[in-house]
Formats: C-alpha cells, sequence, structure tokens
C-alpha cells in the first residue's frame, strides 16, 4: 500500500526511504497509520526500523495540485530480497533454516507485541549483508495478534493463506506464511505450485512437499505440512512451528525452550503509540499478556516435597466426603442429581460440558473455548444448535479471543471446515450440517420470531434477539440463510441454504436456495447439527424458492 520511494534525509545526508499515501479516505489513512504504529513499536533486528522525521512518526503535506500526502521515513537496507538473491542461485538450500529462523523469530516477537504481518512472501525478506534477512513491507499488518479479524482483504496471490480468501486472519495467517517461507526456501515452490492453497490441503499435497524436500530435511515434512494446514487445523503459534521444526531438524522427542520467550521482554504495542497517532489507535482488545518463564529445574523437587502434604489432604478430604454421600438421605440425594449437572447422570449426551431440562426440552451445551459454550436443543433423534455460530464461538473454535453474538458469515467451504475441525477437536460429537428435511421438521413445530429488514436496518443482528421455536431454537426465520449438509447439485459450484435473511421478507413456509459456495452474495452462517435422524423425517410442505 503506498508508494516508495528512496531519498536523501535532511538532516543526516543518509539515504533513507520514503512511503507515501493520499489521504483519499479514512480508511486507508486508518491502515497507514497502523503500519506507522507497528514499525514505531517493535525494535527489532530482523524487522525494519522507522526513521523519525523532525522528532516524529510521520508527517503529511500537499503537492501543487492539491492532494494530501501522509508519509513515513523507514531505514534504506542495502542488498537483494530472498526473491532475487534465490533467482541468481545465492541460497542453497542448506542455508535454509538459518535464513528462516531469524524472520519466524521476528514474526513471533511482533505477535507478542500484538501485531501481524499478513503478507510473508521472499519478496518481503531483504537479506542486508551486516543483519542478515529483514521482515519489510508491513503495509498489509494489522493490530490485535490474540484474536480473529473477519473484514481483512488483502495478501499475495499463491502465497495467502486460504482464510484470506473469506477476509479472515489471525496470528495463525502469519503461521501459514511462515511455513510457506520454509517450504519455499527448501523446495523453490510456492504454497498454490505445492497444492496447499485450498481450504483443506489434500494428502496429495503433501506428498508433492515429501517429494520436493531435500533428502536430508525430509523430517521437517510433518511440521511444515501443519503449518500448512487449513486454520483450524494448523499450529496455533509461530512459537510453536520454530519449536516444531526444531524437533524435525534435531529429531528430539524432548520439548525445546519457547523460540520466542526471549522476545517478550520488549514494551507492549499498545504502550508504545505515538502521542501523533493516539486518535488512531486501533488495538481495542485484550492486551497479550506476559507470563513470566518457568522456575528452574532445580527447584522442582522441592516443589513436589511442598505439594506432597498438601495433595494428602486433599485426598483424605475427598474419601471423608465420599463416606459422607452414603449417609445422606435419599430424598436429599434425589435433589442434589436433580440439580446439579453431571456427566453420565442426566441424559446427557458424552461430548456436553453440561445439560438439563427446560419448558423447550432437554438442552446440552458444548465447550468450544474459555467462558464459550454452545447450546444445543435435542429434536426428533437430533441435537440442533439453538443459534446460528456466532464470531465469538467461531473465534473460540480456532482458540481466539474476540468476536460477539451476531452470527459468523462464512462461505459453504469454511462451514464445511469447521465442522471438520469440531470433528476432529470432539471425537465423541457427531458433528455436521442439518439436512433439508430436518430444518422442515423444526420449522413446521414452530419457527418463532423472525426480524423484517425495517427492524434490522442494514446487516444480521446478534443471535437470539426474538423468541425461540418450540424446539427452543432462535432465528429459524430470517437474519443469515445457513448452509445445508443436502449433495449439492454435481459441477455447479452451488451449495443448498435455508431459512432466508435479514434482506428477506418473513415467510410463512421455511425459504429454500441455491448459493455460490464460495462467494453466496449474501449473508450465510451456520447452524450446528449432531446426532444421525432416522429417514425419512415427517414430511412437510415443500418450501418456496426464494433469493
Amino acid at each position: 500500500m503506498g508508494e516508495v520511494f528512496a531519498v536523501r534525509h535532511r538532516s543526516t545526508q543518509a539515504t533513507v526511504v520514503l512511503k507515501r499515501a493520499p489521504l483519499a479516505s479514512p480508511e486507508l489513512f486508518r491502515q497507514f497509520a497502523t503500519e506507522v504504529q507497528i514499525l514505531a513499536a517493535l525494535n527489532h533486528p530482523h524487522i525494519v526500523r522507522l526513521v523519525p522525521v523532525e522528532g516524529e512518526v510521520c508527517s503529511g503535506f500537499a503537492d501543487d495540485g492539491g492532494v494530501r500526502w501522509i508519509y513515513y521515513l523507514m531505514e534504506h537496507l542495502p542488498g537483494k530480497s530472498l526473491e532475487a538473491a534465490a533467482a541468481t542461485g545465492e541460497i542453497p538450500a542448506s542455508q535454509a533454516f538459518e535464513l528462516w529462523l531469524p524472520v519466524a523469530q521476528a514474526i513471533a516477537a511482533a505477535h507478542a507485541q500484538g501485531a501481524l504481518h499478513r503478507d510473508l512472501k521472499p519478496q518481503n525478506i531483504m537479506l542486508v549483508p551486516s543483519r542478515g534477512p529483514v521482515v519489510v513491507d508491513w503495509g498489509l499488518g494489522g493490530l490485535g495478534a490474540d484474536r480473529l479479524h473477519k473484514s481483512f482483504v488483502g495478501g499475495t496471490r499463491g502465497w495467502h493463506a486460504p482464510e484470506v480468501v473469506h477476509g479472515i486472519s489471525g496470528p495463525f495467517t502469519d503461521v501459514y506464511g511462515c511455513a510457506a517461507l520454509l517450504a519455499w526456501l527448501l523446495t523453490r515452490a510456492s504454497p498454490r505450485e505445492l497444492g496447499f492453497d485450498q481450504p483443506q490441503p489434500h494428502d496429495r499435497a503433501v506428498r508433492q512437499l515429501v517429494a520436493r524436500l531435500p533428502p536430508g530435511d525430509r523430517e521437517l515434512a510433518e511440521p511444515l505440512a501443519r503449518g500448512l494446514a487449513a486454520h483450524g487445523e494448523r499450529i496455533k503459534s509461530v512459537a510453536e512451528l520454530i519449536e516444531a521444526v526444531q524437533r524435525g531438524r534435531l529429531n528430539e522427542t524432548e520439548a525445546l525452550p519457547d523460540a520466542g520467550a526471549k522476545h517478550l521482554a520488549q514494551p507492549k504495542l499498545a504502550d508504545a503509540v505515538p502521542p501523533t497517532l493516539a486518535a488512531t489507535r486501533l488495538d481495542k482488545g485484550p492486551r497479550p499478556v506476559v507470563v513470566n518463564p518457568a522456575a528452574p529445574a532445580a527447584s522442582q523437587p522441592a516443589q513436589r516435597s511442598r505439594m506432597l502434604p498438601i495433595a494428602l489432604l486433599a485426598v483424605m478430604v475427598l474419601v471423608l466426603a465420599g463416606c459422607a454421600w452414603w449417609f445422606l438421605p435419599a430424598t436429599l440425594i434425589a435433589a442434589q442429581i436433580g440439580t446439579v449437572t453431571r456427566l453420565g447422570t442426566n441424559n446427557g449426551p458424552a461430548w456436553s460440558s453440561s445439560s438439563g431440562n427446560d419448558r423447550y426440552g432437554a438442552w446440552a451445551d458444548l465447550a468450544l473455548g474459555p467462558g464459550v459454550s454452545l447450546r444445543l436443543r435435542r429434536g426428533p433423534q437430533i441435537w440442533l444448535a439453538a443459534t446460528e455460530l456466532t464470531t465469538a464461538q467461531h473465534a473460540a473454535l480456532l482458540g481466539l479471543a474476540g468476536g460477539d453474538d451476531r452470527p459468523a458469515i462464512v462461505s459453504a467451504t469454511e462451514a464445511l471446515d469447521l465442522i471438520a475441525t469440531l470433528r476432529r477437536k470432539y471425537p465423541a460429537l457427531d458433528a455436521r450440517l442439518p439436512r433439508l428435511a430436518e430444518l422442515r421438521a423444526a420449522w413446521a413445530a414452530g419457527q418463532g420470531g423472525g426480524w423484517t429488514r425495517a427492524e434490522v436496518g442494514n446487516g444480521p443482528r446478534q443471535v437470539a434477539g426474538r423468541p425461540p421455536s418450540a424446539w427452543g431454537l432462535y432465528d429459524l426465520a430470517g437474519n443469515c440463510w445457513e448452509w445445508l449438509a443436502d449433495d449439492p447439485p454435481p459441477g455447479s459450484g452451488h451449495r443448498q441454504a435455508a431459512g432466508g435473511s435479514w434482506r428477506d421478507a418473513l415467510a410463512t413456509e421455511l425459504p429454500v436456495t441455491e448459493l455460490p459456495a464460495e462467494r453466496p452474495g449474501v449473508d450465510v452462517s451456520l447452524r450446528l447439527a449432531v446426532g444421525l435422524a432416522p429417514e425419512p423425517l415427517p414430511s412437510t410442505t415443500p418450501a418456496t424458492e426464494t433469493r
């Protein structure tokens, strides 16, 4: 983003790089300001450095045509990019790890300060004779490396992570970028050339990676494949990727030190925001937490000896409590079981964290992350999520913080990716999308309240804002379309969705349509279904086809 020039600094007469962008829109200014904030706060030998402009981090001017510009200065880096050096044969595969490790450590340090790069590729790594590799071009960077971003559009075709196509980014996006960079250093093939640019990489891509790796680096195929996996199954952090790669190189079984720990002592990005950019501060979310290093190994035996009496005391208390339980009156025991949720004692499914009954029937909660769960309702031989998946639940499923109670807008591919993630995370959970017949049966029991366009305005509302149906399901009508499990028409690239959205008038029968699976053009979410429904389900009146 912006234009780059080599200029001479007025005060020092040194050659520096000037980057400028026109003040054409508030969004452009915010993104440029974010880039400046990131570079002003990060101080790492393998990240390009900002050069002050008369004591400020950035400035502005108007040209003769009246166009207003914002600009900043950064150091001039002599040398070549990784891409240019590889083109001339200057980077043998034997040096791949030594060139990659400083880059990965720099990105881990940036994440620790709350910053994302989101455009890692060989062109954005400069080889500087006095410093080694340096990460440049933070123009697509973002603040908030500890949460999910839902509106990012950018990256380089053939290099960006698959989820970027759907506007999703986070620390996992840079994990993909770092893994892609190391794979390229070893094979000279981009993720697209290896076949990892699909939402869910196939075994064929892994086999291609193994075939192209040098014989001495085949042990790296497993960590690289995990780093290039779909974002729900990807290695969670760059520091973990570094550790996994080091394990592969050394063929170790013991845990290695946290590769990013030595960078955590830097000041927090939010605390280092320049005063001149205070008004453009974007990092509103939770701040990263610095955890003190673990105690030295020598102190662990002493800690265990101190914990032994406490553990024995806890066992004695539990034994006494268990004995006392047998002497309680049967009526009191029954009352306790009736009010306290216990897995295996309240007829709850094996995957539930809690369950019970209310006026809508049986319910069960599925834990997705710390403090975040998804409630499901029992229907005829099936559990259906009470609401569409929210952005907060989506983030928690990916191990991130953030989001709210609005529906997560996803493509059909991403919906299936999330279902696959749930199945792998919870093996006892028979997760899938609902079938059309199942939603028709739920609709026939009463769809509850819905949203009209006049009430909504412009976009989906928070879930559960209207009365539920007879099954305790919210938003069966309106708010967002919901993807279905029914097989799509062969070769059409479309998939069925049901329920209508906030754009549509409320219907008397379940609306059904076919939408492009990748870019549906309307708001589509998903409602989780669990369990295998018998076939056929109760028949209902055919649904109204609409768009």
